[in-house]
């Protein structure tokens, strides 16, 4: 699964945990920012459900990053890093 398709998957399942839809306009912005209202706890559910898509375990990349890889953009090019290493 390539970085792209990483990135539609995580836009697609925060739209389903959450409701917000995100625009490609906002995949460089922190999904913690207020406007979005997305709470933590809906963002590791959204990377455990994504964890079954891509077939490996991707929660390990919050040992060693703080917050802001909280895009769409970073996290999809991490989760691909991880599973391609």
């Amino acid at each position: 699964m390539g970085k792209d398709e990483i990135a539609q998957v995580l836009v697609k399942k925060i739209q389903d945990q959450t409701g917000v839809l995100l625009a490609p306009t906002d995949y460089n912005e922190n999904l913690f920012k207020q406007c979005y209202g997305i709470m933590p706890r809906d963002m590791l559910q959204v990377i455990i459900e994504l964890e079954g898509v891509v077939g490996y375990k991707v929660t390990d990349i919050f040992k060693t990053n703080d917050s802001s890889i909280m895009t769409i953009d970073r996290l999809s090019e991490l989760i691909y890093n991880f599973g391609n290493n």
